[in-house]
Protein backbone atom coordinates (compact mmCIF):
# COMPACT_ATOMS: atom_id res chain seq x y z
CA UNK A 1 0.00 0.00 0.00
CA UNK A 2 1.15 3.44 -1.02
CA UNK A 3 0.69 6.23 2.16
CA UNK A 4 1.27 9.96 0.99
CA UNK A 5 2.53 12.04 3.09
CA UNK A 6 3.52 16.07 2.99
CA UNK A 7 7.27 16.62 1.63
CA UNK A 8 8.47 17.13 5.00
CA UNK A 9 7.81 14.42 6.72
CA UNK A 10 8.83 12.06 3.44
CA UNK A 11 12.23 13.85 4.25
CA UNK A 12 12.04 13.61 8.24
CA UNK A 13 11.72 10.03 7.22
CA UNK A 14 14.98 9.65 4.83
CA UNK A 15 16.73 11.82 7.25
CA UNK A 16 15.70 9.57 10.18
CA UNK A 17 16.72 6.90 7.71
CA UNK A 18 20.07 8.19 7.60
CA UNK A 19 21.00 8.75 11.08
CA UNK A 20 18.59 8.25 13.52
CA UNK A 21 16.52 10.98 14.82
CA UNK A 22 15.37 9.89 19.06
CA UNK A 23 11.83 10.03 19.54
CA UNK A 24 10.53 13.30 21.38
CA UNK A 25 13.45 15.54 19.13
CA UNK A 26 12.92 18.20 16.72
CA UNK A 27 13.87 18.65 13.29
CA UNK A 28 13.88 22.07 10.85
CA UNK A 29 13.00 20.61 6.78
CA UNK A 30 13.72 23.55 4.65
CA UNK A 31 12.26 23.48 0.74
CA UNK A 32 14.56 25.26 -1.61
CA UNK A 33 12.74 24.84 -5.10
CA UNK A 34 10.83 27.02 -5.96
CA UNK A 35 10.79 29.78 -3.11
CA UNK A 36 11.74 28.16 0.00
CA UNK A 37 9.50 26.63 2.84
CA UNK A 38 10.97 26.10 6.54
CA UNK A 39 9.43 23.51 8.31
CA UNK A 40 9.90 22.46 11.83
CA UNK A 41 8.72 18.56 12.85
CA UNK A 42 8.59 16.82 16.12
CA UNK A 43 9.76 13.40 16.38
CA UNK A 44 6.56 11.31 18.19
CA UNK A 45 6.07 7.56 19.15
CA UNK A 46 4.02 7.24 15.80
CA UNK A 47 6.49 8.92 13.50
CA UNK A 48 6.52 13.10 12.55
CA UNK A 49 4.55 15.67 13.15
CA UNK A 50 4.82 19.15 11.77
CA UNK A 51 4.97 21.79 14.07
CA UNK A 52 5.17 24.89 12.40
CA UNK A 53 5.90 25.70 8.73
CA UNK A 54 6.86 28.82 6.75
CA UNK A 55 6.97 29.78 3.31
CA UNK A 56 8.65 32.66 1.09
CA UNK A 57 8.07 32.27 -2.72
CA UNK A 58 10.31 34.95 -3.56
CA UNK A 59 13.73 33.10 -2.63
CA UNK A 60 15.02 29.41 -3.73
CA UNK A 61 16.57 27.59 -6.62
CA UNK A 62 14.60 28.70 -9.26
CA UNK A 63 14.99 32.17 -8.23
CA UNK A 64 18.48 31.92 -8.39
CA UNK A 65 18.05 30.44 -12.11
CA UNK A 66 15.95 33.05 -12.92
CA UNK A 67 18.98 35.81 -11.86
CA UNK A 68 21.51 34.07 -13.41
CA UNK A 69 19.61 33.48 -16.39
CA UNK A 70 18.81 37.63 -16.66
CA UNK A 71 22.09 37.94 -15.86
CA UNK A 72 23.51 36.32 -19.05
CA UNK A 73 21.52 38.64 -21.81
CA UNK A 74 19.12 40.65 -20.09
CA UNK A 75 15.59 39.31 -20.39
CA UNK A 76 13.39 39.08 -17.75
CA UNK A 77 11.65 36.21 -16.06
CA UNK A 78 8.22 36.29 -17.63
CA UNK A 79 5.69 37.49 -15.96
CA UNK A 80 1.71 36.03 -15.51
CA UNK A 81 0.21 36.36 -18.50
CA UNK A 82 3.30 37.22 -20.72
CA UNK A 83 4.63 35.24 -22.62
CA UNK A 84 8.36 34.24 -22.64
CA UNK A 85 11.00 35.44 -24.90
CA UNK A 86 11.46 31.60 -27.20
CA UNK A 87 15.73 32.52 -25.98
CA UNK A 88 14.30 32.72 -22.13
CA UNK A 89 13.79 29.07 -21.52
CA UNK A 90 17.08 28.19 -23.75
CA UNK A 91 18.85 30.53 -20.86
CA UNK A 92 17.08 28.80 -18.16
CA UNK A 93 18.38 25.23 -19.01
CA UNK A 94 21.98 26.91 -19.56
CA UNK A 95 21.90 28.70 -16.15
CA UNK A 96 20.93 25.50 -14.81
CA UNK A 97 23.67 23.49 -15.67
CA UNK A 98 26.30 25.95 -15.38
CA UNK A 99 24.95 26.87 -11.99
CA UNK A 100 26.04 23.16 -11.36
CA UNK A 101 28.97 22.85 -12.79
CA UNK A 102 30.18 25.96 -11.25
CA UNK A 103 29.98 24.26 -7.66
CA UNK A 104 33.31 22.51 -8.59
CA UNK A 105 34.77 24.80 -10.73
CA UNK A 106 36.03 28.72 -10.63
CA UNK A 107 34.23 29.63 -14.27
CA UNK A 108 32.18 27.96 -16.86
CA UNK A 109 31.70 28.79 -20.59
CA UNK A 110 27.79 29.03 -21.47
CA UNK A 111 26.22 28.04 -24.39
CA UNK A 112 24.11 31.08 -25.63
CA UNK A 113 20.59 31.12 -27.75
CA UNK A 114 21.91 31.76 -31.32
CA UNK A 115 23.11 34.08 -32.76
CA UNK A 116 25.38 34.85 -29.53
CA UNK A 117 28.78 33.74 -29.28
CA UNK A 118 29.32 31.32 -25.66
CA UNK A 119 29.59 33.80 -22.38
CA UNK A 120 32.40 33.24 -19.35
CA UNK A 121 30.41 32.81 -16.13
CA UNK A 122 32.30 33.03 -12.45
CA UNK A 123 31.39 31.23 -9.56
CA UNK A 124 32.06 34.38 -7.70
CA UNK A 125 29.05 36.20 -9.57
CA UNK A 126 26.51 33.21 -8.84
CA UNK A 127 27.59 33.11 -4.98
CA UNK A 128 27.05 36.77 -5.36
CA UNK A 129 23.50 36.24 -6.77
CA UNK A 130 22.90 33.30 -3.87
CA UNK A 131 23.73 34.43 -1.23
CA UNK A 132 20.71 37.09 -0.33
CA UNK A 133 18.39 33.70 -0.95
CA UNK A 134 20.32 31.28 1.25
CA UNK A 135 20.41 34.29 3.98
CA UNK A 136 16.53 34.53 3.61
CA UNK A 137 16.07 30.58 3.91
CA UNK A 138 18.30 30.72 6.94
CA UNK A 139 16.12 33.17 8.50
CA UNK A 140 12.79 31.46 7.37
CA UNK A 141 14.03 28.36 9.13
CA UNK A 142 15.19 30.29 12.25
CA UNK A 143 11.84 32.13 12.37
CA UNK A 144 10.21 28.22 11.70
CA UNK A 145 12.03 27.57 14.80
CA UNK A 146 11.20 30.48 16.74
CA UNK A 147 7.91 29.56 15.91
CA UNK A 148 8.06 26.16 17.80
CA UNK A 149 8.88 27.97 20.53
CA UNK A 150 12.16 26.07 19.90
CA UNK A 151 15.81 27.09 20.34
CA UNK A 152 18.57 26.27 17.40
CA UNK A 153 20.33 23.80 19.97
CA UNK A 154 17.09 21.96 20.93
CA UNK A 155 17.03 20.58 17.28
CA UNK A 156 17.79 16.77 16.76
CA UNK A 157 21.28 17.73 14.93
CA UNK A 158 21.88 20.47 9.29
CA UNK A 159 21.55 18.63 6.51
CA UNK A 160 21.24 21.03 3.09
CA UNK A 161 19.66 19.76 -0.02
CA UNK A 162 21.94 18.18 -2.61
CA UNK A 163 20.67 20.98 -5.41
CA UNK A 164 21.61 23.58 -3.18
CA UNK A 165 24.42 22.31 -1.92
CA UNK A 166 26.25 23.05 -5.67
CA UNK A 167 25.05 26.89 -5.13
CA UNK A 168 26.23 27.23 -1.48
CA UNK A 169 29.18 24.53 -0.55
CA UNK A 170 30.90 27.75 0.24
CA UNK A 171 28.07 30.01 1.89
CA UNK A 172 27.22 28.75 5.67
CA UNK A 173 24.68 31.21 6.64
CA UNK A 174 24.02 28.95 9.72
CA UNK A 175 27.33 30.35 11.10
CA UNK A 176 30.65 28.91 12.55
CA UNK A 177 30.07 25.10 13.79
CA UNK A 178 27.69 24.18 11.65
CA UNK A 179 28.80 21.32 9.63
CA UNK A 180 26.60 20.42 6.42
CA UNK A 181 24.88 16.60 5.82
CA UNK A 182 23.73 16.44 2.06
CA UNK A 183 20.28 13.98 1.31
CA UNK A 184 18.97 13.16 -1.71
CA UNK A 185 15.34 14.14 -1.54
CA UNK A 186 12.74 10.93 -1.70
CA UNK A 187 10.76 14.00 -3.69
CA UNK A 188 12.25 14.24 -6.85
CA UNK A 189 10.30 16.56 -8.40
CA UNK A 190 9.53 18.96 -5.38
CA UNK A 191 13.44 18.48 -4.67
CA UNK A 192 12.56 18.44 -1.17
CA UNK A 193 15.27 18.38 1.24
CA UNK A 194 16.02 18.61 5.37
CA UNK A 195 18.19 20.97 7.50
CA UNK A 196 19.39 19.68 10.84
CA UNK A 197 21.47 22.27 12.91
CA UNK A 198 24.69 19.71 13.73
CA UNK A 199 26.25 19.56 16.87
CA UNK A 200 30.11 20.23 17.21
CA UNK A 201 32.05 17.38 16.20
CA UNK A 202 29.31 15.76 14.29
CA UNK A 203 30.22 14.07 11.11
CA UNK A 204 26.74 12.66 9.57
CA UNK A 205 25.65 10.11 6.96
CA UNK A 206 25.77 11.04 3.65
CA UNK A 207 23.37 10.25 1.22
CA UNK A 208 24.36 10.02 -2.73
CA UNK A 209 23.35 13.77 -4.62
CA UNK A 210 21.42 13.73 -7.35
CA UNK A 211 18.94 15.44 -9.92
Amino acid sequence: MVRLVPAPVAVANLVHALSPVPVGANIAVCDLGGGVAATVLHHGVDGFEVVSSLEDPTAGGLQLDEQVAASLDGLSPPGRGTPADPRWWTLMAAARTAKEQLSAQSAVTVSMPPPQPPTVLMAATVQAQARPLWDRAAVLTADAVEAANLQPAQLAGPTWPAAARRCRRRHRPWGPGWAAQYTRSPIRVSRRHAALPAQPGHRPARAPCGR
